[in-house]
């Protein structure tokens, strides 16, 4: 799933762009995070799969408003929340 994520073409600071979070906050978020590694992929879709307590650690975390995590999790290409159900997607294949 990781690599799937991250073979999306985008790295993590951009899919935070994409969600209207500037890039200097982007890059904060996303230092030494890597998308190719399992452990910290997981920690970003904890978020989305399984709702609390993980969305509100992840929005303490990131300093992202209720409107930017929507983006962020969005089912919609480009987005975060659409790679990562298109990669889910492929692996049930």
């Amino acid at each position: 799933m990781s690599s799937i994520v991250k073979a999306a073409g985008t790295d993590c600071a951009g899919y935070f762009v994409k969600a209207t979070v500037p890039q200097e906050q982007a890059d904060t978020i996303c230092a030494g995070q890597d998308f190719t590694d399992p452990n910290t992929a997981k920690a970003f879709m904890n978020a989305t799969w399984y709702g609390e307590p993980y969305q509100s650690e992840f929005m303490t975390k990131t300093g992202l408003t209720n409107m930017q995590y929507a983006y962020f999790f969005a089912d919609a290409p480009d987005y975060f929340g659409g790679v990562i159900s298109q990669a889910t997607g492929e692996i049930a294949v």
